[in-house]
């Protein structure tokens, strides 16, 4: 329980105790800023007039234990108007809450570098795969357009059309090159 005009604390329970390291007795002399770890008075000062006026507030924040180190917490404050106002407040310890959530937020940084630097490989393979197969393609085109130009009139009907269908053929494999070119730049 904690004074609303003056911040300071009116009774704690033995797991709050515990929790930062001080005994009741030193606990009851202090105050809220005495272990709040992130809001500056003038910040401590708003928090309180805005849990006063909603009636009830859920954060977190970090208080500072006996020996200097923080715990994070997550805080429910209940304002009540008696005794000139008192907060009930009640606080969890979630260290290993963010302690969690550094190591997956670690990870998934970790398996995003591994995806980028996969992705750099796959566009490198994909580009030398291209550049690879560019030239036999060229080949294959030059090849049959000359033999149109060279032979059309001492071609047979059937034999026009299979080159036909060569040239038409490698003529859809380039499009799909350039389409993958274009997806390795």
């Amino acid at each position: 329980m904690i004074d609303s005009i003056k911040g300071k604390f009116l009774d704690v329970n033995d797991s709050y105790c515990r929790m930062l390291g001080y005994p009741r007795e030193r606990l009851l002399t202090m105050g809220m800023l005495d272990i709040e770890a992130m809001e500056t008075p003038e910040e401590l000062e708003a928090h309180i007039a805005r849990t006063r006026a909603l009636g009830y507030e859920r954060f977190e924040t970090r208080h500072r234990r006996q020996d200097g180190s923080m715990v994070p917490l997550d805080v429910s404050c209940h304002y009540l108007d008696v005794r000139g106002g008192v907060f009930i407040c009640f606080a969890r310890d979630i260290t290993e809450r963010k302690r969690g959530a550094e190591l997956l937020e670690t990870r998934v940084a970790e398996r995003t570098r591994e995806l980028h630097d996969l992705t750099a490989e796959l566009e490198f393979v994909t580009a030398s795969i291209v550049d690879d197969l560019q030239a036999p393609l060229r080949a294959i085109m030059a090849s049959v357009s000359e033999m149109l130009q060279w032979h059309r009139t001492r071609m047979t009907r059937e034999v026009a059309q299979l080159v036909g269908v060569v040239e038409d053929a490698a003529r859809t494999i380039q499009e799909h090159y350039s389409a993958i070119e274009d997806f390795a730049r």
